[in-house]
C-alpha cells in the first residue's frame, strides 16, 4: 500500500504535542512518539470526510494549513 500524497491534505487547528504514542495518520511508517508536536489534518478536496489520527512531525512540516 503506498501512502498518500500529503498535498491532498490540510492543517487544522494549531500544532499540539502528542499525549501518547501512535502513528501517522498518512504514512504508517512514521511513529509519533509522546512530546511530539503533531496537528490534526483533513482532506483538502472534500473536509467533510473525516481522517482519523494525527499527522506526525515530519509529516506536519509538509502540509500546508488550510485555506
Amino acid at each position: 500500500m503506498t501512502s498518500p500524497d500529503p498535498d491532498d491534505y490540510e492543517k487544522i487547528g494549531r500544532e499540539f504535542e502528542a499525549a501518547f504514542p501512535s502513528h501517522c495518520a498518512l504514512n504508517w511508517d512514521h511513529a509519533v512518539k509522546r512530546g511530539d508536536r503533531v496537528s490534526r489534518i483533513q482532506r483538502a478536496d472534500n473536509p467533510m470526510l473525516p481522517v482519523t489520527g494525527v499527522a506526525c512531525k515530519t509529516c506536519t512540516k509538509l502540509i500546508p494549513r488550510r485555506h
